[in-house]
């Protein structure tokens, strides 16, 4: 089989022998030869020899023409088919009678005009094209030519195949790549093929518009440009997995145009050559930035609420509903209930429960609606046994087709101790506001009983049968005094007048009294810091607290034991947690006292300053020494704590602010025979008992006395009376006008006039929270003819008589 090339070469060495033959015949005919070479060769021989030469190049041109595959035509200038070879004929089909002499034109199929391609052979020489062609039977094909125009004079020599299928697949061929081209360009996902040295050979428009570049910026440039530099030695790696014939799918940066970072997910697979080595990589690539980005958020907001989760001061746990096991705990449920968190993902709910309220849990959960809050209040038990008050709120919901339950509890054992403390302190104020409002009155009754108790008892004489009468109704008088000051105090409504106190003074003072008290069976130790802080206090109060706590500290030793009282400074720290709930940062002056007795039990510890509460046998005791102790401290400023257990005796500890001053001096009492005077004191009273009682007790001391109801009474007495009046004698609480009222406006007419109040109560308008003002002289009900005639004294020589003393 003669390929096309080969005849092409072939007819060009024909055609040169050919015109090289005929140019020797004609240098014969013409007498060009010269005559040696015609004697030579002889004119009839050198003609034989070139026309056996033409023969054999003939016969070989024709056996090229007719044994090529390809067909070949012979067309004259004209485009006439001067012959055509059985190649050419079976393209045509048809005979070889039916091709020579006919021109393209005549086989040329409907609408196809074969005239200019005929006309540009002639032009051109050389040419290829396709011509379409009409069969006999109808169909059409597709004829390839390559013509060569004058291979002999006026000759022109076309080689024709049928290309007919070929552009058929070719077409579909193109079609094929424009149909897939279109939907590579059009996916989603971007395609990028690189060849064995990671060079770019393809990229689709989508990781171009991915990576924001223009279509062809990216081939032939290393795949690096585009890779996040961070991620150049995980790509590099990858590289080598391909070349190993390994697949990868994983996230990865790629790099914008803009230098921007964007994240993807990249999918790569080794492509391999003929041979099976390794080619390149084939990778899909899809943009998953939004994705990290979601993902990133969704991670800091679960890292947000896990903290949230983990530091919350609330104790919150997670629980499977069906099974009733912990999911997750945070820290302070761990520390609620004394448990670590493995030991709590080991436990079902109801191990912290008792069998009841386990029950009850099973059932709350039956009713329980789906994403709707269910509120209980559970005893659960600590690791310890112990159980603990919590309220609890859960809420239902699915997490991976399990119904699962959060739970926020809440620890109210501290409030429901504050709730005990409430309702203990609401109860104590009810009594105080009782105590309060039966003060006056009842103290001016007492004021009454103790005074005409004196009068009567100084007029009998020793062995008088009603004497001992007399001084049973004087001390049941004194009694009810001692009663009445002590409701006021543990009400906090008794009147103090603070002074700058040293509490080892006032320890050492009474410490003489304080031995006798306890007796030779116990040791009292004082432990005393020697540069103890002041303190801001009524000095009898402190006084009272004291030998209150050494009166406990005493009947908890019947049997004799060790008793110590103890002074120190404390100081608070900012931010550091208040002792008991009530000592804030700051300084402070301790005054505790410890006994080795035996101990005081929780329950009792719960109800130790209630007022009348008391362990002792009937008639021991009135139950309000401690509460008496509580209202003065609390009264003062400070803050009163116990420690006790059973077996391990008591201690309280008293801490009152402390003050920068020095302590104040103590005047000396005026003696008996001193308080007599002869000055005028104007009385203003409203209830007449005790007015008609207090003009008695002055008179007998020498006074002389002007009596009122009412400020309107004191008003006239003071303008009709010309000579000085020394003393204003007024109770504070009276109808219309006040004490205070009745004294700021005499006191514009008689500057001079000394003012004395009597109250039986502290809600007066010369008292501050029960504290009196420094500039206040105050006689507190129920009065005695001692302490009055004291007071009076006292005041008209503007002298201080001790707190302590005031009522004596």
């Amino acid at each position: 089989m003669i390929a096309e090339r080969d005849l092409l070469a072939e007819l060009d060495a024909v055609r040169e022998q050919l015109a090289e033959a005929e140019q020797t015949i004609q240098a014969f005919a013409d007498g060009e030869i010269d005559a040696v070479t015609r004697d030579a060769l002889g004119t009839p021989l050198l003609l034989h020899r070139a026309q056996e030469e033409l023969r054999r190049r003939e016969q070989l041109f024709r056996a090229v023409f007719e044994g090529v595959d390809d067909g070949i035509l012979l067309v004259d200038a004209q485009g006439v088919f001067l012959d055509a070879n059985p190649a050419a004929c079976r393209l045509f089909c048809a005979e070889k009678s039916a091709v020579v002499g006919r021109r393209t034109e005549d086989f040329a199929a409907p609408g196809y005009d074969a005239t200019q391609e005929r006309e540009s052979i002639v032009a051109e020489g050389r040419r290829s094209g396709v011509v379409r062609i009409a069969l006999p039977n109808g169909a059409e094909r597709e004829l390839e030519y390559r013509a060569m125009r004058d291979i002999l004079p006026g000759l022109h020599v076309s080689t024709i195949r049928d290309v007919t299928e070929l552009n058929r697949a070719r077409h579909d061929l193109e079609a094929s790549e424009k149909k897939y081209r279109r939907i590579v360009d059009t996916a989603r996902e971007g395609i990028w093929v690189i060849d064995g040295h990671a060079r770019t050979t393809f990229a689709n428009r989508a990781l171009e518009d991915m990576l924001g570049r223009v279509p062809g910026d990216m081939l032939g440039r290393s795949l690096f440009e585009f890779v996040d530099r961070a991620d150049h030695a995980r790509v590099a790696e990858g590289l080598e997995q391909r070349r190993r014939g390994v697949s990868e799918r994983r996230d990865q940066r790629y790099l914008r145009k803009d230098g921007s970072t964007l994240w993807v997910l990249m999918e790569a697979s080794p492509l391999t050559d003929d041979a099976g080595q390794y080619a390149g990589a084939l990778a899909m690539v899809t943009d998953v930035t939004d994705r990290r980005r979601a993902e990133d958020a969704l991670r800091a907001s679960e890292a947000r609420y896990r903290l949230l989760f983990d530091n919350s001061p609330l104790p919150i746990w997670l629980t499977d509903v069906q099974s009733l096991r912990f999911m997750a705990v945070n820290q302070a449920a761990c520390q609620l209930f004394g448990y670590s968190q493995s030991e709590f993902l080991a436990l079902e709910v109801v191990h912290l429960l008792t069998s009841v309220e386990a029950d009850q849990l099973r059932a709350d959960i039956g009713a329980a609606l789906p994403g709707k809050a269910h509120h209980a209040i559970r005893r659960p038990l600590k690791k310890s046994g112990v159980a603990v008050d919590v309220a609890t709120t859960a809420q239902t919901f699915e997490i991976d087709d399990r119904v699962v339950a959060l739970v926020i509890a809440q620890d109210m054992s501290e409030r429901n101790r504050l709730e005990a403390q409430l309702a203990q302190s609401r109860k104590m104020e009810a009594i105080g506001i009782l105590a309060g409002g039966i003060a006056h009155d009842f103290n001016s009754l007492l004021s009454i009983m103790v005074t005409y108790s004196t009068f009567a008892l100084d007029a009998l004489k020793d062995g008088d049968p009603l004497r001992e009468d007399i001084e049973q109704v004087a001390k049941a008088g004194d009694r009810a005094v001692s009663l009445t000051r002590q409701l006021l105090a543990f009400s906090r409504q008794q009147i103090l007048a603070p002074t700058i106190l040293d509490l080892n003074a006032t320890v050492s003072s009474i410490e003489p009294m304080l031995r006798r008290l306890v007796g030779e069976t116990i040791d009292i130790s004082l432990v005393s810091e020697p540069a103890l802080g002041r303190v801001s206090a009524d000095p009898g109060q402190i006084e009272q607290v004291i030998m209150n706590l050494v009166v406990n500290a005493r009947d908890a030793m019947p049997a004799g034991g060790e008793l110590t009282i103890e002074t120190a400074n404390v100081s608070v720290a900012e931010g550091a947690s208040p002792l008991g709930g009530g000592l804030q940062p700051g300084h402070y002056v301790l005054l505790a006292v410890t006994d080795t007795g035996a101990g005081i039990d929780a329950a009792t510890r719960e109800r130790i300053f209630e007022p009348f509460f008391t362990t002792k046998e009937l008639g021991k005791g009135t139950g309000l020494g401690l509460s008496t102790v509580l209202g003065i401290v609390q009264q003062s400023g400070g803050h009163l704590e116990m420690q006790s257990e059973l077996g391990r005796g008591t201690r309280f500890e008293v801490y009152l602010p402390s003050v920068d001053r020095l302590a104040s001096p103590v005047a000396a009492l005026p003696t008996a025979s001193g308080v007599r005077g002869h000055e005028t004191v104007l009385v203003v009273e409203d209830d007449e008992q005790v007015r008609n009682l207090t003009r008695a007790i002055l008179r007998r001391n020498g006074y002389q006395v002007l009596v009122a109801s009412n400020g309107g009474e004191a008003f006239l007495i003071s303008e009709q009376h010309s000579a000085p009046i020394h003393l204003l004698l007024t109770d504070v609480v009276m109808p219309r006008m006040n004490g205070r009222q009745l004294a700021e406006r005499l006191s514009d007419a008689r500057p001079e006039m000394k003012v004395l109040f009597m109250t039986g109560y502290t809600d007066d308008a010369v008292v501050r929270q029960g504290v009196l003002d420094a500039d206040i002289a105050l006689l507190q009900k129920p009065i005695t003819p001692d302490a009055l005639a004291r007071r009076v004294r006292a005041v008209l020589d503007d002298g201080k008589v001790r707190p302590s003393e005031r009522n004596k």
